[in-house]
């Protein structure tokens, strides 16, 4: 009698109407996506307007948006650069001509000073603006990783991750904190500092400022390389010893309820590796979302910096065809000058690059 009833039990139990989650929309309130939209810089805006963290999104008109935006800026600030990097090099041309109005074909010392102080009155308005727009845009990219990262830390834990998302977070702000303050702090007083050291040396000619500026530009990218190198090493090996004892933990949990449980156990284990394939798709979105937005900070101060570094290293050889040689040395130095303001601002974005990658490719069994 308790066999039927107990079967009879079963039976109904059966017939009892279940609800099931389409993945991962029932994670969207919970994970955070919300605040990444509101922290949305107004740089991304325009590439991510119909953007959608299920994979629904025209990914060809998204890539479209982006290109027009790397174009836009492009045009934008080539005809800036171009007309810098002329100016300079008439200045040359005219200090040089002067040469021909004396007696021996050579411009005295004055003319050599006039033209340094015209070339620095020419680009150091420029110069300021781009260390300014460079630091603004690494606390940009810092601001947005403080909602970012904690985003994507949590959707990877969702997923199984949890020791592995708890260590690449920590790495990742510890790191990006560091880098905000050794760029800030260091590299763009040392900047200054080389500055100072090209345009002592083309006034004066002496070979110590030549040295210094050297030695400054060596601490410059020596610092930010070591500062990369040092954040992938420590973010690799800490992912290789967290992920590998999530995928024991979460191997051994399922294990066990399919022990415990040699019927549900199975469905319950199934059940959640589909739960975490959801959060996956979940997490790769979210990073995808964003690196186009570290990309839309960066697209206009990197093209801006960088052509003026290649247009005034181009004008730097064309200078050098003149006689005088220490406004060749100038322009050079002052092209290396934004050159270090480009690798500093490339520095900020690769850490976060680098960063939304590991938590993309973050996996567990």
């Amino acid at each position: 009698m308790k066999r039927w009833v107990l079967l009879l039990g079963l039976l109904w139990a059966l017939t009892l109407p279940v609800s099931a989650a389409e993945l991962p929309e029932d994670y969207l309130e919970g994970s955070g996506v919300d605040a990444l939209e509101d922290a949305l810089p107004e740089e991304a805006a325009s590439v991510l307007e119909d953007y959608s963290f299920l994979g629904k999104t025209d990914t060809d008109a998204l890539m479209a948006r982006l290109w027009d935006k790397v174009k836009d800026a492009l045009s934008d600030h080539f005809s800036g650069a171009a007309r810098s990097a002329v100016t300079v090099l008439l200045i040359v041309m005219l200090c040089s001509l002067a040469g021909a109005f004396f007696p021996d074909g050579k411009a005295p010392g004055y003319v050599t000073l006039g033209g340094v102080a015209a070339i620095v009155s020419a680009v150091i308005t420029d110069v300021t603006a781009f260390i300014r727009t460079g630091t603004e845009t690494l606390y940009a990219m810092n601001d947005f990783s403080t909602i970012l990262l904690p985003c994507l830390a949590g959707v990877t834990a969702a997923g199984g991750a949890v020791t592995s998302a708890a260590a690449k977070y920590a790495a990742a702000m510890l790191f990006m904190n560091i880098m905000l303050t050794v760029c800030t702090r260091v590299i763009v007083p040392l900047v200054y500092v080389y500055l100072a050291c090209i345009i002592a040396h083309a006034a004066f000619e002496s070979s110590a400022f030549s040295a210094m500026a050297g030695l400054v530009k060596w601490l410059c990218m020596t610092a930010l390389t070591v500062l990369v190198v040092a954040f992938t090493a420590y973010l690799s090996i800490s992912g290789l010893i967290t992920s590998s004892g999530d995928v024991v933990s979460t191997r051994f949990a399922k294990a066990a309820i399919s022990t415990a449980l040699p019927v549900v156990g199975k469905m319950v284990s199934d059940a959640a590796a589909t739960v975490v394939a959801g959060v996956g798709v979940l997490r790769s979105t979210i990073g995808v979302f964003g690196m186009i937005v570290v990309v839309c900070l960066v697209v206009s101060p990197f093209l801006s910096m960088g052509l003026r570094y290649l247009l005034f290293k181009a004008a730097a050889a064309g200078a050098a065809i003149f006689p005088d040689r220490r406004f060749s040395g100038l322009i050079d130095g002052i092209g290396t000058a934004f050159g270090i303001l480009v690798a500093m601002t490339g520095t900020g974005a690769c850490m976060l690059l680098i960063a939304v990658i590991s938590f993309v490719r973050a996996v567990s069994g």
